[in-house]
Parts: structure tokens; sequence; C-alpha cells
């Protein structure tokens, strides 16, 4: 063991070295050379301060960081550590972020480094402020630790029963004390075990101070665990407690109306505070014979009152209006509405009013003898216009079978009986007790019938003046046949004589051939196609000027007037060929019927002599000398197989043609 005296030795030589002066020392920038030399080689890892003058070891900085989270309760700013410890923002998130792989007690929420520590002391705090005032909310809590409100809601949650000790409700953010809750729900059960009619709950939330989602959740359980005896329509602010003492008195009140009354009115219904009448009375009256109208529902009796009327009025041809049989409250979209939905069979709706097809039928006899009075005035006044409308009459003979083929292509005239109003006028007249609506409702629908009617009395009344003519119009016909084609015949054989003349000659030839007899062709046959069309044509003249032959063509159907037409521009040209080639076709099946037949040599002859008869003794009785010569002229020609019709200024060249042939 060294005795005193060598310690007293030893210490004096420590003080006498520490006195001696070094006689080599490093310089400042051979300390920052070798540093640096250092860090070049890799041996040595060091963070430079801001202003370069230090440095430091990220494991001396890791420490300085834990120290200033420590120093900060828990929780600091990186912008703030970047500021204390003087060290480049860059350098600081580095570190921060190996700490937060190394350590699972730290968090980075929003640019702060957060130790669990802290969150348990918030936690606690939370706690005593809870308890202090009952509830907290966690949306200000966020807004004054500035932290997010997800992340308080998550580690808040996690410490309730163990930190915070009450009730969390997630959906509002809000914590609530159990003391808090059971004053809440006794507040709640009082205030709706005295309601005893609709109760709105936004006001009670309103003036209350209760908050909504605690008030709502624990108004929802009171109803369903039965402590609270009613029902909630609606969904929160709009939502509204019904208790069940007014919900019976109301029912009651209901059964008792309709089984009085057989109809429950809908807005009576909502006055009592039912908002969907209808789907009320379709889940409380299921089982009873109910009909919805528009503003009530009426019961069996009212039903079978209402029907019962109505079948009278169909049984007895009448009508009957439904409107006056419903409830007071009812309007006339539901008597429509009832009739639609009613179950007679072969009943007539007019807004509202019941009926039947005889009571229309009735309607429309009424008109009857006002109708063939007028069919029989119409049809004497103007039977062109019936023509239109005449049905081909029945019959085996080849004539009726011709006139229906061409009354095909005839254009249907629409002839109306009455127009709507004068319907209305006589209806009222007849049958005055009726409503004006349904008058002119059954006006609109009879317009029609009527006139069919009309129609087909106009076709009795034209039948009536056809009746006699049945087998008149095949002697007329026949007639017709025989006089065309007698005239046929004579054009024909008058034809042959036109190629002995030449030049002018020949030109008034067939102009005058045109004039005469053939004008003669066309009028009998526009005569006969008017009688048959029942247009009227004067019956004292036998021949027809030009003008009354294209008025009485332009009254004819459009396919004949046409072929007529034509027939008759013929006429005004200088061609018999042509006139005889067009006559052939209006003579045709589909115009008049006519079937012209050839001449043969014997009725030649036959007509020759006839004809050299007929000029021997106008020359007998002529005393005028032109006239004489005209008749002498025209004799030869005959001779010669020639029928010869000329005018008297043509007399020359007829006796020159007849001396030479002669």
């Amino acid at each position: 063991m060294a005795s005193w005296d060598e310690v007293r030795k030893l210490a004096a030589d420590f003080k006498r070295i520490q006195n001696t002066s070094t006689a080599h020392k490093l310089s400042e920038r051979n300390c920052v050379e070798i540093v640096a030399k250092l860090i070049e080689m890799k041996l040595l890892d060091v963070i430079y301060t801001l202003d370069g003058k230090e440095y430091v070891t990220p494991q001396c900085f890791e420490r300085e960081i834990k120290d200033e989270l420590h120093v900060h309760r828990g929780r600091i700013n990186i912008v703030d550590l970047h500021q204390i410890l003087n060290v480049d923002l860059r350098h600081v998130e580095a570190i921060v972020e190996e700490l937060l792989k190394q350590d699972d007690n730290l968090v980075l929420v929003q640019g702060d480094l957060i130790e669990l520590s802290y969150l348990d002391q918030l936690a606690e705090e939370v706690n005593d402020s809870l308890q202090e005032s009952g509830q907290v909310l966690v949306a200000e809590l966020s807004r004054n630790r500035g932290l997010p409100l997800s992340f308080l809601v998550e580690n808040l949650h996690s410490r309730m029963g163990s930190i915070i000790h009450g009730q969390f409700d997630s959906v509002g953010g809000v914590l609530y004390t159990e003391a808090y809750v059971a004053r809440h729900r006794s507040r709640v059960r009082g205030i709706f075990s005295a309601a005893t009619r609709p109760t709105a709950v936004s006001p009670i939330l309103a003036r209350g101070g209760f908050q909504d989602n605690l008030f709502h959740s624990v108004l929802r359980e009171l109803i369903s665990a039965g402590e609270l005896k009613g029902a909630l329509h609606g969904r929160l602010e709009n939502a509204t407690f019904i208790p069940d003492v007014y919900s019976k008195m109301q029912k009651k009140w209901i059964d008792s109306f309709f089984a009085s009354n057989s109809y429950l009115e809908f807005d009576a219904m909502r006055r009592l505070g039912i908002d969907d009448p209808i789907l009320y009375i379709k889940n409380h009256y299921s089982n009873h014979d109910v009909i919805l109208l528009n503003t009530c529902c009426i019961g069996y009796s009212i039903q079978s009152q209402v029907t019962a009327a109505i079948e009278e009025a169909k049984n007895s041809h009448s009508w009957v209006d439904v409107l006056p049989l419903l409830p007071s409250p009812c309007i006339a979209a539901d008597a429509e509405t009832f009739l639609n939905k009613c179950s007679i069979r072969d009943i007539l709706k007019y807004e509202g009013i019941a009926t039947c097809k005889e009571f229309m039928h009735a309607c429309m006899a009424l008109f009857t003898e006002m109708m063939e009075t007028r069919a029989l005035q119409d049809v004497s006044k103007n039977p062109s216009l019936l023509s239109e409308l005449s049905s081909p009459t029945k019959g085996s003979d080849k004539r009726d079978k011709k006139r229906s083929a061409r009354q095909a292509d005839r254009k249907t005239v629409e002839i109306k009986f009455l127009d709507v109003p004068k319907i209305i006028s006589v209806l009222e007249q007849k049958i005055p007790d009726c409503p004006p609506e349904f008058i002119e409702a059954v006006a609109q629908d009879i317009q029609r019938p009527l006139t069919e009617e009309y129609h087909k009395a106009l076709e009795v009344s034209f039948d009536l003046m056809k009746k006699p003519s049945g087998v008149q119009n095949r002697k007329l016909h026949a007639a017709l046949e025989t006089q065309v084609q007698e005239l046929w015949m004579q054009l024909k054989l008058f034809e042959k004589a036109i190629p002995y003349f030449e030049g002018d000659s020949r030109v008034q030839a067939h102009k005058y051939l045109l004039s005469t007899l053939c004008s003669d062709l066309v009028t009998r046959v526009v005569r006969f196609v008017a009688e048959d069309h029942m247009i009227p044509v004067d019956t004292q003249e036998i021949s027809l000027t030009l003008e009354d032959r294209i008025k009485i063509i332009g009254q004819l159907p459009p396919a004949i007037s046409k072929q007529l037409k034509s027939l008759e521009t013929t006429l005004r040209g200088k061609d018999v060929e042509t006139f005889s080639q067009k006559f052939e076709t209006v003579c045709g099946m589909e115009c008049c019927g006519v079937f012209l037949k050839k001449p043969d040599k014997k009725k030649e002859r036959h007509l020759l002599f006839t004809h050299r008869q007929s000029l021997l003794g106008k020359v007998e009785q002529e005393e005028d000398p032109a006239m004489t010569l005209h008749l002498v002229v025209d004799g030869p020609f005959h001779r010669h197989n020639s029928g010869n019709s000329s005018p008297g200024r043509g007399a020359k060249d007829f006796a020159l043609i007849s001396t030479t042939h002669h």
C-alpha cells in the first residue's frame, strides 16, 4: 500500500506536467482538414450546423431530438427542431424518419412528431373535461389541439374504458358520460310521455338544447324498448311522434265515421294527422269492399245505391247523373272515376252521367220525321248530288252491271244532316231536363250516326224516284241504241262520199258532217248519260247547244267527263275519221254501253233507198229554187252507193262530181 508521501509526490508530478507547455500543437485548420479527410474516407459521419462551425454525429443528433421531444412533453414540430438545433431541415426530416422506423411509440402527424405518452396525457385531460361537463365535442378538440379529426377519433376510441370513462358517439363525434346519457334519456322520456297528440320533433329539439344524434338515438331506443308508447313518422328533424293514445282515438273515430256514413274523406283524414290517407285505407280496410276516388273512398252501401240507380236508368232507357248520388265532398272527377270502376256492362259514360244505347237510339229517333222530310226535299231539289250516294239496284240485266262499274269510280261526298249546335237545339226542346254538358256530348256522338241514317234516307228517297224506271231504263237504252245506230250508219255512208271531193270542198264536207250528224250523235249520248246520272236536262228541246253540252259534261263524274270532253273537242276538228274513232270509244261499255254495228250491204241499200225516197219527197214539196237545186244535186250520189249530205254552198262542186261520174 502506497504511503502518503508517495501520493504527494505523484500530485506534484501531475501539477508539473500540467504547467509544462506542449511542444507540438494542431491548428484549427489542421483539425478541419483531418475531419474532412476522415469524412472523405467514410471513417467519420457528421452533420454540419447551419453556420458550418460545428459538427454533430447522427447518434448525437438523435439524442438531441429525443431530448427536445421530452422537453416539449411528447409533441414538437419538425420545423421547430430545425430552428432549435440549428441543423438543415432535410437532416431533421431524415433523422425523424429513422426514428419512426425504430420506435413504434412515435408518430408523425401533419409535421408534428408525437409520442404516445402525449396521447395518453391528452386522453386524461379529455376524461377530466368529460367528467366535469358531461360531454366533449371531438371536432372542437380537433380545432383546439390542431390534430386531424380522424386521428383523434381513432386514438380516443382506443382509450375508451381504460383512460376515458364514458360513451363515444362515433357518428356525431361526441363523448358522453353515463350520467349525462341517463339524464338525457330521462328528459326525452318525460317530454314524449306527456304527448297526447302528434308532436313534431324539431321544436322540442331546438327548445330543449339536446344534441341531435343523441336525441334521435335515445328516442328510437325508448320507442323500440316500449318505454314510450307511440310511433315515429318521418326522419330526423322532419319526424313526428304520434302517441298510441292518439292513434287509438284516431282509428276509433275513423271506424265510427266509416260505419255510419260508408265513406272517408281524404282531407278530413289529413286534418287528423294521416299524411297518406290512401295507404292508411289500403292497410286498415283491405278486407272491405271500398272504391278509392279522387277525394274520398266509398264503401259498399253507397256503391250499391249508385249501382242500383244506374241499373234502373239502363232498364228504363234513361240516364242518371252519378255525382248527386255520391257523398258531398265528391267532385265531377269522382263520378267519372266511379263509372270507370263500375262493373255494370253495356253502359255509356259522359262526364259522370251514365246512360245506355237505347237512350241514344231514342234521341236519334227524335230526328226521324225531320230526316225523312228533308231527304225528300233534297232529292227533289238536287238529284245530281244524290247520284253519288245512291246504291246500284239489284238486278240481273247488263245495264245495272254497267251502272255498278261506273259508280265504283265516283267520289264519296260527305253530306251532313245537321251540325252539332242544331242537334243540341232540338235535344234541348225534346228533353229539357238534361244537363247542357250531357246534351252537347250526346249531340257530338249521334251526329255521325244521324248523318249515316240521313244518307240511307236519301238513298230511299232516291230509289223512290227511280222505282218506276226499272223497265223504262232498259227501253230508253234500247231506243238510244236504235237512234245512235241509225245515225252512225248514215255517218258511215255519207263518209264514203267525201273522197270524191278535192281541196277546200273536201274540208267543207268534213266540217259539214261534224256540225250536223256528228253533233247530233254527241247530243244524244250526252243527254242519255246525264239522265242516267240524274242531272237535270231541258226535255223540251231535243238538240243541245255547245254551251249546254259543256255544262252537263262538267257535272258528270271525272272519268266519264274526261271522255266526253275529248269527244266534244273532235267536233271542232277537220276530220270525220278522228271523230268516228273517239265516238266508238265513248260508246264502249265503260261510258254508256252502246254497241256500234258495222253496216252491211243489205242495210246500206235499205238506207240509200230510204234516203233517196226522202229526197224525192222533199223535192216535190220544196218551193225554194236554191233548196231544190241542193236536193237535186244530192240525188245522183245514191246511184253510186254513196250517200251525201252537203252544205248548200257546195252545190256547184257536187254537180260537177255527179256529171263526171255519170
